[in-house]
């Protein structure tokens, strides 16, 4: 059995990459909030955008416009809204902006963002298979139901960011211990966060999951072509360190890329 490949031709990164409409563009939500001065804030918190990546949401490119218009010639804007929280009539503090509420003065916030987020020895937060969607009030893997006075900042958080446990041996060498998380009562040889660094997310437009593939060489993803063969360099996206798709609550952010150019294999 005689398997044919593609390879993708990674196209270099000089910004950061945007799959916004195209009235709108990629900036960090505080950016975008302080821009704001139509009072929508009020109603509709924003959420992060996967589309955007870690962090970055779409925003309206004209109210960006403005507001640096105005900023440059001094005049600072009076933004309608007197704030950007929503408070829960029994709630001592503000729900934040990003996250999902999942329950009464709750919110959908990274493990390591939550003081009952369970932690082993060696600093690695704890993952087990009850974890998912429905057992975790609809939060996502990566995330915890945290009552909202339980909420850490990143400062506050015990979570080791360090990479001290990755050796770097070459390329196609896995990460036997995995990065910041440990799963317990797994079987299904699930991989850890990071075991397997070289993995690529296919991605369409839309960030609709394609396939997998392999990269071998900084600008170079292998693939097979048969998952490719109605794709072209215009059509897909390439991520790397992507772990869970329906997650944006990774430690390190994911990086996504468009393509130059995609070279099947001549027998395909």
């Amino acid at each position: 059995l005689i398997k044919m490949y593609s390879l993708l031709i990674l196209a270099y990164a000089t910004a950061v990459l945007c799959i916004c409409n195209e009235d709108q563009v990629c900036v960090t939500e505080q950016r975008c909030n302080e821009s704001d001065d139509s009072g929508a804030g009020i109603l509709v918190a924003r959420s992060l955008s996967r589309a955007c990546g870690a962090f970055l949401v779409c925003c309206d490119n004209e109210q960006l416009q403005s507001y640096a218009q105005s900023q440059a010639s001094g005049k600072n804007i009076t933004s309608t809204r007197q704030s950007t929280s929503v408070v829960s009539p029994t709630s001592e503090k503000p729900f934040e902006l990003g996250y999902d509420s999942c329950g009464q003065n709750s919110l959908c916030v990274p493990r390591h963002l939550c003081k009952t987020g369970a932690v082993n020895t060696d600093g690695r937060f704890i993952i087990q298979p009850k974890i998912n969607n429905a057992s975790n009030s609809g939060c996502s893997i990566f995330d915890t139901c945290c009552p909202s006075e339980d909420k850490l900042t990143d400062r506050e958080s015990p979570l080791r960011r360090d990479v001290n446990g990755f050796k770097y041996k070459g390329c196609g060498y896995r990460n036997h211990n995995g990065l910041f998380y440990t799963l317990e009562g797994y079987n299904d040889y699930e991989s850890l966060y990071a075991e397997f660094p070289w993995m690529i997310a296919l991605m369409d437009r839309q960030t609709n999951y394609v396939c997998g593939g392999t990269l071998i060489h900084p600008l170079l993803v292998l693939t097979s072509a048969h998952n490719v063969a109605n794709h072209s360099s215009d059509t897909l996206l390439a991520r790397a360190g992507e772990y869970d798709l329906r997650s944006s609550g990774e430690p390190l952010p994911s990086q996504t890329r468009r393509l130059r150019g995609v070279w099947r294999h001549e027998g395909y």
